[in-house]
């Protein structure tokens, strides 16, 4: 894989992909702060993410799964998935509008992922991600997002909790200082200081390369999505540039390494049926960023 070893990794010895699933909660301002800011959360700005009406509420992530790939000098791989529970609470006054949790945006055991879903009020749901539970006119919908919420949580038991705050813990102390850190979007930072405040863990200085803020202009390509940009890199229309023609072999090829190393990793972790991998797996939009960095550098 001499590809990874040629990124710009700004002086560190590790290179880290990394992507988060979020748990979104959202407060109205009061005097332009609120209580999740006074207890030293750090707020989405307004401008990302944010529709016009939104306008006088603050939303705040927290993460609920974060995968990361490290790459190592020597070109070895770890792959690691961390899964927290949903914190969404009535009776918080910090956590009780929290955004239902989504089938194929919330990583968990299969088995899990399929009760959610079967739960879920509406299979065509293009029109009605992500509410949040204030938002819900109807009593049989706020009991759905509860019983939701109790499905993921209790898919988490008290052991690999403790494990995935380990786990957590060691990334901040024994990569970060150490690493790059390669992402898409300021909100897996903020998702990562935010559960890290949460459980009073430091994170400390963090050197990344946010994709989101990279400038390019790629001829045939529309969108700024990472599984549309990554797509393009691996079959670039015949009259993409010859530095992108000339790589699109590699970095296919790397990319369906890296996605076969992942689907066994998830088997090894939860059986034969988490064979089945997609977008919005956290693992799976690493190896998305992988590609989409890989074919940036060469521009």
């Amino acid at each position: 894989m001499d590809l990874l070893q040629k990124v710009d990794k700004k002086g560190k010895p590790l290179l880290v992909y990394m992507d988060a699933e979020f748990q979104t909660f959202r407060l109205p301002d009061i005097n332009g702060g609120n209580a999740l800011e006074n207890a030293g959360f750090v707020r989405t700005p307004y401008y990302y993410g944010m529709k016009p009406t939104n306008h006088g509420q603050s939303n705040y992530h927290f993460l609920l799964s974060f995968g990361y790939i490290v790459v190592y000098p020597n070109g070895y791989r770890e792959y690691n998935i961390i899964l927290l529970p949903s914190i969404f609470d009535l009776s918080s006054p910090l956590f009780s509008n929290g955004q239902l949790l989504e089938p194929g945006y919330t990583t968990c055991k299969p088995a899990t992922a399929d009760a959610i879903a079967k739960k879920r009020w509406n299979p065509n749901y293009k029109d009605e991600k992500f509410p949040f539970y204030n938002q819900l006119t109807t009593e049989n919908r706020k009991a759905i997002f509860l019983e939701i919420n109790d499905l993921y949580n209790s898919s988490i038991e008290p052991v690999e909790m403790i494990m995935s705050l380990s786990s957590l813990q060691y990334f901040f102390e024994n990569i970060v200082p150490y690493a790059l850190l390669v992402h898409k979007g300021q909100n897996d930072l903020n998702a990562l200081r935010n559960t890290a405040h949460l459980y009073g863990l430091y994170t400390g200085d963090m050197t990344t390369r946010d994709l989101d803020q990279v400038m390019f202009k790629l001829p045939g390509l529309n969108s700024r999505k990472l599984d549309s940009i990554q797509e393009y890199f691996v079959h670039p229309p015949p009259s993409s540039e010859q530095r992108i023609l000339k790589n699109m072999d590699s970095l296919l090829l790397l990319r369906e390494t890296v996605l076969s190393d992942i689907r066994n990793y998830f088997i090894t972790l939860w059986g034969k049926d988490a064979a089945k991998i997609a977008t919005h797996n956290p693992l799976v939009d690493c190896v998305y960023a992988m590609i989409m960095d890989l074919g940036l550098s060469v521009l």
